[in-house]
């Protein structure tokens, strides 16, 4: 599965990393690899996810509030 990232989809991703990397180099870090273990899972096995609506999918990382909307 290829992954392309909406702009409003980015500056959200890049607000979070912003916002952690202020709080925390640690949180930031910490945060950049339970986002990219998510992703990563959502490439390899998309119907793992949820319907959240309308053929989207919902993807929730564990330890930051942070969901991830995919098609």
């Amino acid at each position: 599965m290829n992954v392309i990232y909406t702009p409003e989809a980015k500056a959200e991703l890049d607000g979070a990393a912003t916002y952690y990397r202020l709080k925390s180099p640690k949180a930031a870090l910490s945060f950049q690899h339970e986002f990219n273990a998510v992703m990563e899972r959502v490439q390899t096995s998309p119907q793992q996810f949820p319907f959240v609506g309308y053929g989207v999918r919902r993807a929730v990382t564990q330890r930051f509030p942070y969901n991830i909307f995919f098609e």
